[in-house]
């Protein structure tokens, strides 16, 4: 059970997240948002707001205590301010192996909220999602902004949210597909409440992969598939039951067959441990944007956080022979070359990685003719240096060498005799400090710093009564000396 700090800590975070996150969501249209996503340890719980109405989502699996599961409703109802018989509890079992989430028996709350200006409709009971997830509204975003003019394929579509924003960026046609009917009339709803009906924005109930099969007979393309599939799926209307990370590779080559040249492929899984193995797709350049489209109010764990990538056809990918000796070669080209940043970044393409640095190539070709004519050049002017009297080896026939700085010192010199008496006194340091490194120039400039900094300043009186001695033999008050002759006894 909590104490009386943890439940006052809750209660801080309540208030401090509602008011910070109705300020950012409802200046954009938004008034659907989570304020609270397990960030303490003895509340298990997550906190969404949806318009008028609040979710609390218990995640303990029956371990939190009903005294503390009344605490986080007093506290939404007071500092969330939400009335008592809005906010809506319901638990969250975490499922073993491939088990699904089963239906609920409860009255279906329905709230109608806004998310950047468009329309949704969400059931915050009978099911465990809401069927708005809110975590994907940077991903929804964007490819608002990227649908003008394209055509859209929303596969898995779920409630159709995806192909909401895809209408709302103007998307010539967006196709909604899912297995269930009663997601596909979700879908449908939403896109009517936004105005968008039509033959232009057909909504599927079908299976996937049928569906996959007859457009590639027909031949449709799109330019932007969205590929938000579940995590894994057994429904009876399946002929094989649906795992992400086992079957990924092989939807992402049926779905490259009806992309478009310059389309891309927005590939969500919300599964904390997946595994993307980018050497499995050859010929795509595969960015992921998990950090790019994280929303608000979220917390960043590795379990439960929604993953996402945008893939996009590499033309050069495709052309380029893979075996070790052509890349090689080529990665000693591009160092020779010494290709500007955005030479090799156009090339590589905006969502690949530059490799790592050839050092074993580069060393290869130091040993190649272009090196060894470097050295005989550097060679040939290092000896007609020497014979002009300005090298190392003219030292020793006497031709003007300056290798001990003999010309400088002496240039110097001359230059100090013609000074007045009253320069060469202040520059002296400066003129024949020429045989000395620059520590012991430092060192010579600064010594005479302290209490007797100038030596030509008149002195106090009595400056030298308390001057001691330096010697033994001058000094009285040792034992060992004559009192009468002040010298040392003899021992």
């Amino acid at each position: 059970m909590a104490t009386v700090i943890e439940k006052k800590d809750f209660e801080k975070l309540i208030k401090k997240n509602a008011q910070s996150m109705r300020s950012r969501m409802l200046a954009s249209g938004t008034d659907c948002m989570r304020i609270y996503d397990r960030n303490l340890q003895v509340f298990p719980v997550t906190v969404d707001l949806y318009g008028k109405f609040a979710k609390i989502t218990d995640y303990s699996d029956g371990l939190l205590a009903p005294a503390d599961l009344e605490s986080c409703k007093d506290a939404v109802h007071r500092l969330a301010y939400i009335e008592s018989d809005k906010i809506v509890v319901t638990g969250r079992k975490k499922r073993e192996h491939r088990e699904q989430h089963q239906k609920s028996d409860a009255e279906a709350v329905y709230a109608d909220v806004r998310e950047n200006g468009l329309k949704f409709t969400c059931n915050l009971t009978t099911y465990a999602d809401t069927g708005l997830f809110l975590d994907s509204v940077n991903a929804r975003r964007m490819v608002m902004e990227a649908s003008s003019g394209c055509d859209v394929l929303n596969l898995f579509s779920y409630t159709g949210a995806f192909s909401v924003y895809a209408a709302a960026g103007g998307a010539r046609t967006v196709t909604s597909v899912d297995m269930s009917s009663t997601y596909t009339a979700w879908a449908k709803d939403n896109l009517e409440k936004n105005g968008f009906f039509g033959d232009s924005y057909p909504c599927v109930c079908k299976e996937a992969m049928k569906f996959l099969t007859e457009i590639s007979h027909n031949g449709c393309q799109y330019d932007i598939i969205i590929f938000d599939p579940p995590c894994f799926s057994n429904s009876h209307r399946m002929e094989h039951d649906f795992d992400v990370q086992r079957d990924w590779v092989k939807w992402i080559k049926l779905l490259a067959g009806v992309l478009r040249k310059n389309g891309f492929i927005f590939f969500s899984v919300n599964l904390g441990d997946f595994r993307m193995d980018k050497r499995s797709l050859r010929g795509f350049k595969i960015k992921e944007t998990t950090a790019l489209f994280h929303a608000d109010g979220f917390s960043k764990r590795p379990s439960g956080t929604v993953r996402s990538w945008v893939m996009t056809f590499d033309d050069k990918a495709l052309s380029l022979d893979w075996s070790r000796e052509k890349r090689r070669s080529d990665a000693s080209k591009t160092v020779r070359g010494r290709r500007s940043f955005s030479d090799r970044s156009s090339d590589k393409g905006g969502y690949d990685r530059r490799g790592r640095y050839p050092s074993e190539e580069r060393r290869t070709e130091e040993r190649s003719g272009d090196s060894f004519s470097r050295r005989r050049n550097y060679t040939a002017g290092r000896e007609r240096m020497n014979e002009h009297g300005y090298g190392r080896e003219s030292a020793s026939r006497g031709r003007g060498s300056d290798q001990y700085g003999y010309r400088d010192r002496d240039r110097r010199y001359r230059e100090y005799e013609r000074m007045a008496d009253g320069e060469r006194k202040r520059d002296f340091e400066r003129f024949s400090g020429s045989s000395q490194n620059s520590g012991e120039r430092v060192r010579n400039r600064f010594s005479d710093r302290g209490n007797d900094r100038r030596r030509d300043k008149q002195k106090p009186y009595g400056y030298d009564v308390f001057k001691p001695s330096r010697n033994r033999d001058d000094n009285p008050d040792f034992f060992w000396t004559d009192e009468r002759s002040g010298r040392r006894k003899d021992r």
